[in-house]
C-alpha cells in the first residue's frame, strides 16, 4: 500500500512538472520589470545618466565589500603607517600588505570590482554616445568625459598611474 502511494505521489509529481515546466516560450521571456538597453541612450537625458553611472563608482573605493579605503593600502604598505587594531586577525588584508604579502582569500578584490566597474561603465558611455541623437560635440565631450572617468578609475586604483592597464575598445 505505500508503494501505491509512493508511486502516485512520484507519478502525480512528475505530471505537474512536466505541464508547466520549461515550453518553448519559457526561456525566451524578457523580464516585464527590465528596461531594454538597446535604443535606451537616443537623447541628451539619458546620457546624463550613463555619464552620473560611469562617475558613480569613484566614490565605493572607501566602502565596498566591506571597508577598505585604499589610502590605507598604500600607507600599509609603504611603512607610513601600522595597520594596528586589536591583533593582525583585525583588518588582515592591511597587516599582509604591510608585510609585502597577500592571499588568495584575503585580499582587496573589492577595490578590483570597482575599478572595473567604474571602467566598463565609461566604456559604455563612450559607446551609447555614439549612436545617441546628440550634436557631434556632445558626442565629443560624453567621449572625454568617458575617458576621463577610466582614465581616473585606473589613476586611483593605481595611485598616481603606477599601475597600468590597457583598455581596448571593441
Amino acid at each position: 500500500m505505500k508503494k501505491n502511494k509512493l508511486y502516485t505521489f512520484v507519478a502525480t509529481t512528475i505530471l505537474a512538472t512536466g505541464l508547466v515546466s520549461c515550453g518553448d516560450s519559457f526561456l525566451t521571456e524578457e523580464p516585464a520589470s527590465s528596461v531594454p538597453i538597446t535604443g535606451y541612450y537616443t537623447d541628451d537625458a539619458k546620457m546624463v545618466e550613463a555619464m552620473a553611472a560611469a562617475y558613480d563608482p569613484m566614490q565605493w573605493f572607501d566602502y565596498y565589500n566591506g571597508w577598505f579605503p585604499l589610502n590605507l593600502a598604500w600607507d600599509a604598505g609603504s611603512d607610513d603607517i601600522y595597520p594596528g587594531g586589536g591583533d593582525t586577525s583585525d583588518q588582515g588584508y592591511l597587516h599582509e600588505i604591510s608585510w609585502y604579502g597577500c592571499s588568495p582569500t584575503n585580499d582587496i578584490k573589492g577595490a578590483w570590482t570597482v575599478a572595473y566597474s567604474g571602467i566598463n561603465r565609461s566604456i559604455r558611455l563612450m559607446d551609447n554616445a555614439e549612436t545617441a541623437n546628440i550634436s557631434e560635440a556632445d558626442k565629443k565631450a560624453y567621449n572625454a568625459e568617458g575617458g576621463y572617468c577610466a582614465i581616473g578609475t585606473i589613476w586611483y586604483c593605481g595611485k598616481r598611474g603606477e599601475m597600468f592597464l590597457s583598455i581596448q575598445r571593441t
